[in-house]
């Protein structure tokens, strides 16, 4: 818990890690670096957006108005070659439709995932961070 100006915020980091593994054949890790969309793409297709998708739900305390995940880019790519490990982030809204009332919301937030790069495949994992402000 810290404070920012009058706002004391709140933040959960919860024990269960996200891991995700997806195999790169038909992209290189520089083709990644020039254009990230190409990875977010390829999580998308072996399934792994959705795998994440279903963690971050999973996190969220308050499930009312039927929380969604929808992903919006992959950004701070950052890849070591000599250690073959790299970092990346993914922003993404969490969207609610609450029926009764015709009301919709969403909020923008965040996962890195830092992996470990091997023979075409990369495995990942991340810590989906909750904030909340009193």
């Amino acid at each position: 818990m810290f404070k920012i100006g009058n706002t004391v915020v709140k933040y959960l980091i919860l024990k269960k890690m996200a891991e995700v593994s997806f195999n790169i054949k038909n992209i290189t890790i520089s083709e990644i670096e020039s254009q990230t969309s190409l990875l977010l793409e390829k999580l998308s297709v072996c399934g792994a957006l959705e795998t994440l998708a279903n963690y971050i739900i999973d996190q969220i305390h308050d499930k009312a108005g039927f929380p969604e995940v929808e992903w919006i880019e992959l950004y701070n790519w950052n890849f070591d070659n000599t250690s073959n490990r790299g970092k990346f982030r993914i922003s993404f809204h969490i969207k609610r439709t609450f029926y009764c009332s015709d009301i919709k919301s969403s909020q923008k937030d965040y996962i890195d995932i830092n992996f470990i790069y091997s023979d075409k495949v990369i495995q990942g994992y991340g810590q989906y961070i909750i904030w909340e402000s009193n």
